[in-house]
């Protein structure tokens, strides 16, 4: 039996590298994101960042593509950070 495993190092940034990403508004999207991964089937092993960038430590399963998840991840914090905090809706 075949054994795979693809892990990816993810980065993004928030639009025009802009610092939105603070303390602890941060730590509750960070949460937010492994939730959403996680009813998608996608694990995420570590995941940090700075005030402009996000890193992210993801297994991907042969079923996914990268380009899957990456949509997924960065569209839905997108959206949540949208919906969540206007102030900060030109995160996207």
């Amino acid at each position: 039996m075949s054994y795979v495993s693809i892990w990816v190092h993810a980065v993004w940034a928030t639009k025009n590298r802009e610092s939105f990403l603070l303390q602890p508004f941060r730590t509750v999207l960070f949460e937010h994101i492994k939730e959403k991964a996680s009813e998608k089937n996608i694990y995420i092993d570590r995941i940090n960042g700075f005030d402009e960038h996000v890193h992210c430590l993801i297994s991907v399963q042969p079923m996914h593509s990268i380009a899957y998840v990456m949509q997924m991840l960065k569209g839905e914090s997108s959206r949540w950070v949208t919906k969540n905090f206007e102030e900060m809706s030109h995160f996207d």
